[in-house]
């Protein structure tokens, strides 16, 4: 993974740190349903929008040339995208 995008995914986790405290906060002083579930909705799209950008950072690792791959670089090429299909597969069904 690129450091780059590591540092922005550390910056969205600490951001979805907060949200997820807020909310905490918000149910401990009795704050409305609609509220709540306006902010769990944010979170849920941060953390969506952090998968997505994990997403797209591992099918450019991952799918590239067999001497550019870094997080399998042992499969073939046909092996690597039958390992990012399964990933997909998983983050799609959670």
């Amino acid at each position: 993974m690129r450091k780059q995008v590591q540092k922005d995914m550390v910056v969205r986790l600490h951001k979805l740190q907060g949200q997820l405290e807020g909310i905490e906060k918000m149910l401990d002083s009795g704050r409305s349903c609609n509220d709540l579930l306006t902010q769990i909705s944010a979170s849920r799209a941060a953390l969506d929008r952090l998968a997505n950008l994990m997403i797209a950072e591992h099918l450019e690792n991952c799918l590239g040339d067999a001497e550019d791959a870094t997080c399998t670089p042992n499969l073939s090429r046909d092996e690597r995208i039958f390992e990012v299909r399964r990933t997909l597969d998983r983050f799609a069904n959670n």
